[in-house]
């Protein structure tokens, strides 16, 4: 895939899906966008709980990716990663525009129709971790739901900027360590 097909698709994440998260909000459900931003608990901690989560959700999908369960399906995974050839920049960016692209769309509008635990369901099938035909990304899909779901507890506690700093950190870690080449070597040693 050419670098610029990634930012636009990067693009359209941040922005086609946040406007689309909050146009449903505001005419479905007269919900204003000033709504999904928690006014009342002070901006570190908001901050404090969403790197938390996000370094923890992180490391947990790191171990399980780099376990022996799971290692013989995720190697397809990691050279797709591995073949964009991301710099620590384009890493950054296509993460913020995913954390805050889909957040918007997913924990603010749909899980204010669809309730935390469909929602995230919907988010990790559409992902593609619900695969019936590999039980191995079955199982990691089954526990990402878990994982997406604490970010859907945390927009239910403090709105969308804990959840959303939580999945940027989250993609800037996996990228980060998926992209590396040292990683696919040592899967090959194994």
């Amino acid at each position: 895939m050419a670098k610029k097909h990634i930012y636009i698709l990067a693009f359209i994440t941040l922005f086609g899906f946040g406007a689309m998260g909050l146009f449903t909000l505001n005419w479905v459900s007269d919900v204003l966008p000033i709504e999904i931003i928690d006014l009342h608990t002070p901006v570190y901690l908001q901050l404090f709980f969403g790197v938390a989560t996000g370094f923890i959700s992180a490391y947990i999908a790191l171990y399980l990716i780099e376990s022996k369960l799971i290692r013989p399906s995720s190697k397809k995974y990691i050279d797709l990663i591995q073949g964009l050839n991301l710099n620590r920049m384009e890493i950054v960016i296509l993460s913020f525009c995913a954390g805050f692209g889909e957040e918007i769309l997913f924990r603010a509008c749909m899980q204010h129709y669809f309730g935390i635990w469909i929602t995230a369901i919907v988010f990790v099938a559409i992902h593609g971790y619900l695969s019936p035909k590999d039980w191995r990304i079955f199982i990691y899909g089954f526990i990402m739901i878990g994982i997406i779901a604490a970010f859907g507890y945390l927009y239910d506690e403090y709105k969308i900027i804990p959840p959303a700093i939580a999945h940027f950190i989250f993609d800037v870690i996996l990228l980060w360590r998926l992209s590396k080449k040292e990683i696919s070597e040592n899967y090959e040693e194994q």
